[in-house]
């Protein structure tokens, strides 16, 4: 079948899924449909409206993805779908419908090979859209049709507009003009606070496997707060971008308060260099998304925290589908891997 004739439904909950949904639109001419998930699209209601004003969607709705009402889904020959309790939730009705479930990249989740298993056991989703396709932990899975995304550019002016509709972006907003690299943390939601059956546990050292989701959620917490303030500490002006689930926050000048995707505002100011520091982040995935003329260094932390975990006991809770990903990054040169707070301090040093 012609893409460019087919009648497809993009099914949105995040805001990056929102930057992909409308450049695979435009880039193949798609006449599209939009569901806002109510649940997870944060501002679900407001993207929505400004979505529809676009002028591009012949309809756009506002669903929960845990419901069940009826979506007439039989009338779509493609439908994207990141989001696996959406798929389970509407598993009947997509299977009925008889259209490709498609997977569309929206960052890390998208390359691992659990969560394209999960999708291929709901509705033998076999199609996924990636920027980089052999960077997925799947790759060569015969199972799965991988097709490559062309990259964002910043002369792409019909996509940066919609997306400036959609975002309410201030294309002159910039974080600080007297700096020629822009070094920026981005943080992950650990929550560090034991429950009181937690606390008992530890205490008393029972049970403690009933609360091991805990512990290791508190230690990576800690993990993440030593290396925010080492770096601090090095003189470095670092900014941090919380992220979006995160609830403890000291708001201050050095804190990012953007509230669309960081692609985007790189997007809109491609002439600055950009240094980002995560410890697993999808945001060290953005330049996947963008063409190689941007200059932005990927600094990866989170083998600074494999090192700690295993010291306390946690080897078996490690993600390996994440730290396989991550291997392939490091070794095509995505990302720049630091095993040691001392090493993350030189580096700091070095580019104050």
């Amino acid at each position: 079948m012609n893409i460019h004739k087919q009648k497809v439904l993009f099914v949105l909950s995040t805001t990056m899924q929102i930057i992909t949904a409308l450049h695979l639109i435009n880039s193949y001419s798609l006449r599209a449909d939009i569901i806002c998930l109510v649940d997870d699209l944060p501002c679900a209601k407001e993207y929505a409206v400004k979505l529809e004003r676009l002028g591009i969607f012949e309809r756009v709705r506002l669903v929960s993805s845990r419901g069940n009402e009826d979506l007439s889904l039989q009338t779509y020959d493609e439908i994207f779908v990141t989001n696996n309790v959406f798929l389970w939730s509407y598993q009947k009705q997509l299977i009925r419908s008889k259209a490709n479930v498609s997977i569309f990249d929206e960052g890390i989740m998208c390359y691992l090979t659990r969560f394209v298993e999960e999708c291929y056991r709901c509705c033998e989703s076999k199609t996924i859209y990636l920027y980089e396709p052999t960077l997925a932990n799947f790759y060569g899975d015969k199972r799965f049709i991988i097709k490559e995304i062309p990259k964002i550019e910043s002369t792409n002016t019909t996509l940066l507009n919609q997306l400036n509709v959609v975002f309410d972006v201030n294309v002159a907003e910039v974080l600080s003009s007297d700096l020629d690299t822009l070094h920026v943390f981005f943080s992950q939601p650990f929550e560090h606070k034991l429950s009181v059956k937690a606390k008992l546990r530890k205490i008393f050292k029972i049970r403690r496997s009933h609360s091991n989701w805990e512990y290791i959620s508190e230690a990576y917490g800690k993990y993440q707060r030593n290396i925010i303030e080492t770096m601090q500490q090095t003189g470095l002006s670092l900014y941090r971008k919380y992220h979006p689930r995160e609830k403890e926050r000291v708001i201050d000048e050095y804190t990012i308060q953007l509230e669309y995707p960081w692609e985007l505002y790189v997007l809109q100011h491609p002439h600055t260099r950009v240094v980002k520091y995560s410890l697993f982040s999808s945001v060290l995935t953005s330049s996947f998304v963008l063409s190689d003329s941007y200059d932005i260094k990927n600094y990866y932390l989170y083998p600074i925290v494999v090192k700690e975990l295993k010291q306390c006991g946690y080897k078996d809770s490690l993600d390996n589908d994440l730290l396989t990903f991550f291997d392939r990054l490091v070794k095509v040169g995505k990302v720049i891997p630091v095993y040691s707070l001392a090493e993350l301090e030189r580096i700091c040093e070095n580019e104050v």
